[in-house]
């Protein structure tokens, strides 16, 4: 296996602790919509995919996803 597929295997979530307050001051614990969540990203200045990461390894369903970005 080369290096970078080595890597992207062991990546982490990208700014866990910087998610999980601004999900706190949001007061998002159970789920969040889809367009909150691209609000968010933006707002805070974090990607998409961390926004779903974090939800996966968290319990935090996404709802209302219309383009399947989250999964």
């Amino acid at each position: 296996m080369n290096k970078e597929k080595t890597e992207k295997k062991t990546e982490k979530i990208e700014k866990p602790e910087k998610i999980e307050r601004i999900f706190k001051e949001e007061g998002i614990e159970k789920e969040i919509k889809c367009p909150q969540a691209f609000a968010m990203a933006e707002k805070h200045k974090v990607t998409k995919k961390a926004i779903s990461e974090y939800c996966n390894s968290h319990g935090v369903k996404i709802r209302g996803c219309q383009l399947g970005c989250f999964k």
